[in-house]
């Protein structure tokens, strides 16, 4: 836990600026250390101990790092969470080692590994249906297309075998012509006349 303390450590004072562990009472060195204490604390939480915080910032003993700690945490006096100065250096500290990978614990890698595997695995089932959708459409264009270049002659020849009778029989006029005298012819024999 101490190797990793020290990749916080160091990729803080690189956001920081300046070595914030040195001894000092300015309120912006005080922050930043503040910041690194909780975000020690609040990532690795019991399984660091307060010596061992105050040893890597600067050689603090213990009741200073709790201290430090209590004034970054809300449910204790959390008074430091007011200031906008020490919001805006912690913001910067945990975006400074939000990618770090040797920060990770094994467990995280395996969640972080394991959501990667969800995220591919939607993602390829969105491409399959994606494929399937750009195929539907595709065959729909081509079976427009045939249907474009079909000829009445084609139409004639899907026609049942009733039906090209009859078409046969009207000299093959066009379907609804057909279709038209059809019904005249009906209309003539059904409503004709009785004396």
């Amino acid at each position: 836990m101490i190797d990793k303390m020290y990749i916080i450590l160091d990729a803080c004072t690189k956001v920081y600026g300046s070595d914030f562990t040195k001894k000092t009472r300015k309120r912006q060195t005080i922050y930043a250390r503040a910041a690194f204490i909780n975000i020690v604390r609040t990532k690795y939480g019991k399984k660091v101990s307060l010596e061992s915080i105050g040893r890597v910032v600067g050689g603090l003993d213990h009741a200073t790092v709790l201290h430090a700690l209590n004034k970054t945490i809300e449910a204790k006096n959390g008074s430091y969470l007011l200031e906008k100065e020490f919001t805006d250096i912690l913001y910067k500290f945990n975006k400074s080692i939000k990618n770090i990978l040797a920060l990770k614990d094994s467990d995280e890698i395996k969640v972080y590994a394991n959501d990667l595997v969800g995220t591919i695995e939607r993602l390829e089932d969105e491409a399959d249906n994606l494929k399937g959708l750009i195929y539907k459409m595709n065959l729909e264009k081509i079976e427009a297309l045939r249907n474009k270049d079909r000829s009445f002659v084609d139409d004639i020849f899907e026609l049942p075998a009733t039906i090209k009778q009859e078409f046969y029989k009207f000299k093959w006029l066009p379907y609804k012509k057909m279709l038209e005298s059809r019904k005249h012819y009906d209309f003539e024999i059904n409503n004709k006349p009785v004396y």
